[in-house]
């Protein structure tokens, strides 16, 4: 069976709006807002090309930059990368103070806990 191609995958993680798109916009990847819903649909395409095209960039760096170092076999698809997504929302969410100090020192924009 073949991968889901990232115009067709992406949409769908952006409209559920779970996990995987959780961490991307709480990591400042993506759009914290969709547009209203009485926008012109213009104005929805192109937001949602515009979040399509940064989360197909991050995978396709990711699985780049593991396949320099031999690691490509971590994140073998489209799926996987959803997968490991969400598991940086988990982070994000319920990860020790400690942890989420450090990550904010390394430049990550993490979510408010005071919101």
């Amino acid at each position: 069976m073949e991968d889901p191609k990232d115009e067709e995958f992406f949409p769908l993680l952006i409209d559920l709006d779970l996990g995987a798109f959780k961490a991307l916009k709480d990591l400042g990847l993506c759009d914290k807002e969709k547009p209203p819903k009485d926008a012109p649909k213009e104005q929805k395409k192109k937001w949602l090309d515009d979040q399509v095209k940064v989360i197909s960039q991050l995978h396709h760096q990711i699985k780049e930059a593991l396949r320099e170092i031999n690691l490509e076999y971590l994140i073998p698809d489209i799926i996987h990368f959803e997968h490991l997504l969400c598991k940086v929302c988990r982070v994000l969410g319920r990860a020790p103070e400690l942890y989420k100090r450090r990550l904010r020192s390394l430049g990550f924009h993490l979510p408010d806990p005071k919101k």
